[in-house]
């Protein structure tokens, strides 16, 4: 039996950033198309936060690791606490909610999100604190931590 042999597909330049254009388009729209009410919608100037923290780009690296973590659960993140309200003081830390479809297992995916997130983490001088929550809880709960949040969120 004859072997063929595949020839190997040249990717030009314009190939490539086509496809990372497009991959970047299919992630943005997973995030931004979230089926959550949008009430407590704010968007961050995420470029105004990344330049606080001295780390351009930190959140989409961020959303990135989770989205690898968790795939189709992703739903994704919100910025509250001092950065979100712009008070930070020497002590602040990053406040994130990683927000996930259905029901969460908080020490299960709490330590798969703080996994994912390790080695962009390692790149800011403050704290990350990772709270990993179900979106549909965080958008219909009464719970008073997810009341405070909402009325501060920073969507990133």
């Amino acid at each position: 039996m004859a072997r063929t042999a595949k020839k190997k597909a040249k990717v030009t330049r314009e190939d490539f950033l086509d496809l990372m254009a497009s991959l970047k388009a299919e992630r943005e729209s997973r995030i931004q198309g979230m089926p959550l009410s949008g009430a407590f919608r704010p968007r961050a100037n995420r470029g105004e936060i990344e330049r606080r923290l001295g780390r351009p780009g930190f959140f989409l690296r961020l959303q990135d690791a989770l989205l690898d973590a968790f795939g189709n659960r992703y739903y994704g993140l919100v910025l509250y606490g001092s950065q979100a309200r712009g008070d930070v003081g020497p002590d602040s830390d990053v406040d994130v909610l990683v927000l996930l479809d259905g029901p969460v297992n908080v020490v299960d995916d709490s330590n798969r999100a703080i996994e994912a997130s390790y080695e962009v983490a390692l790149e800011i001088e403050e704290p990350l604190s990772l709270i990993v929550a179900s979106a549909q809880d965080f958008e219909h709960s009464e719970r008073s931590f997810y009341r405070n949040v909402r009325e501060e969120a920073l969507w990133l």
